[in-house]
């Protein structure tokens, strides 16, 4: 008998034993989600509690302009609060399999109480683009940034499908309100928050001027607002997330159609059971 196949073999019962003790767990948290079920009213008043936090709500929307449309909606950080006070959801990411240059992983969400569930399966390819090009990752802790950056969107999606949307847009309201009337208070005078925003730019891509902050909010930019700082601080988000390219929104590359791989493609809209985490 070969060392191939003996390592197989064993390999093979180390996944079946796994599943196992995946299932076990998950029928153990689904009895306890029935006995002690969320309560919709306490759970919808944490929610809109942590909303009125200034720093949350700073970071609560991503915006961006595309198409000559804005694309917006809830950030990753805002979902996340939003599933942890909503309570019996269990979300996370998996690697499935993985290569030199690239790996596959699954995303995936399901709320314990009514058993619904998302799962989403996507391929990520280890490589960073970048203004000048793009250029293979090689180092473990840089392929897992990666990696992590491309999951979170597609936990954030996986959330978005068993969450209510009444939910999301009641926590998206009270930041807005939180944000402007942050904002719109305190000693800090309007040009030093116009400072700030650029400087947050220039520190996530050196090459941004306020020109090109001005043709966003569609001013010039020693003229913005504290709607406009708003407007700034989504895009902002939208950014740091992964959700828009700072080349294509400042116009400096054309865009390109966010086409789905094959892997999201077919696992769009199914329906499928949690299996576990790992990072």
């Amino acid at each position: 008998m070969s060392d191939t196949f003996i390592e197989k073999a064993t390999t093979t019962a180390m996944a079946a034993v796994e599943e196992t003790r995946e299932i076990a767990d998950i029928k153990a948290k689904m009895i306890l989600a029935r006995q002690f079920p969320r309560d919709i009213n306490y759970s919808l008043l944490k929610i809109l509690e942590e909303c009125e936090s200034p720093k949350l709500a700073e970071i609560a929307q991503y915006s961006y302009p595309k198409g000559g449309q804005e694309v917006k909606g809830a950030s990753i950080r805002l979902i996340e609060v939003v599933a942890r006070h909503w309570m019996n959801i269990v979300s996370g990411t998996k690697e499935i399999s993985r290569t030199d240059t690239g790996c596959t992983v699954k995303a995936f969400a399901w709320d314990l109480e009514t058993n619904v569930s998302d799962e989403k399966v996507f391929d990520v390819a280890f490589r960073r683009d970048t203004k000048k090009g793009s250029y293979a990752v090689t180092e473990e802790r840089e392929k897992y940034e990666v990696m992590a950056n491309y999951a979170a969107r597609r936990k954030r999606a996986c959330l978005m499908a068993v969450i209510p949307g009444y939910v999301v847009d009641a926590a998206i309201s009270k930041c807005e309100e939180t944000l402007l009337v942050a904002l719109g208070g305190g000693e800090k005078p309007i040009e030093e928050k116009r400072a700030s925003a650029l400087d947050n730019f220039k520190a996530l891509v050196d090459w941004v001027t306020p020109e090109m902050l001005g043709g966003i909010i569609g001013k010039e930019f020693d003229k913005a607002n504290h709607q406009d700082i708003v407007r700034l601080k989504k895009l902002y988000v939208s950014i740091t997330e992964g959700f828009a390219k700072p080349e294509v929104v400042f116009g400096l590359e054309a865009e390109k159609p966010d086409l789905p791989s094959a892997a999201e493609e077919a696992a769009a809209g199914e329906i499928t059971g949690q299996l576990g985490i790992k990072k």
